[in-house]
């Protein structure tokens, strides 16, 4: 009796984890395309996205991206 509890504990939590990990991607996907479609609607770039980010926190790395304003 404690082998098929195992079993089918082990089975279940496989499930759970599949199907967590296919939800995760699933909602990861739709983010993504939710935000191109956001970016290219704006005309907003992957560039100027940076410029605000890297150059917002002053990182040395702006100047050799070449995102210095």
């Amino acid at each position: 009796m404690g082998y098929v509890l195992r079993v089918r504990l082990a089975s279940f939590f496989t499930g759970a984890a599949t199907a967590s990990f296919l939800g995760l991607y699933i909602l990861y996907k739709d983010y993504k395309v939710a935000h191109e479609s956001i970016a290219q609607r704006h005309g907003i770039g992957y560039k100027i996205s940076l410029k605000v980010v890297f150059c917002g926190l002053n990182l040395p790395n702006c100047s050799r991206l070449g995102l210095r304003t």
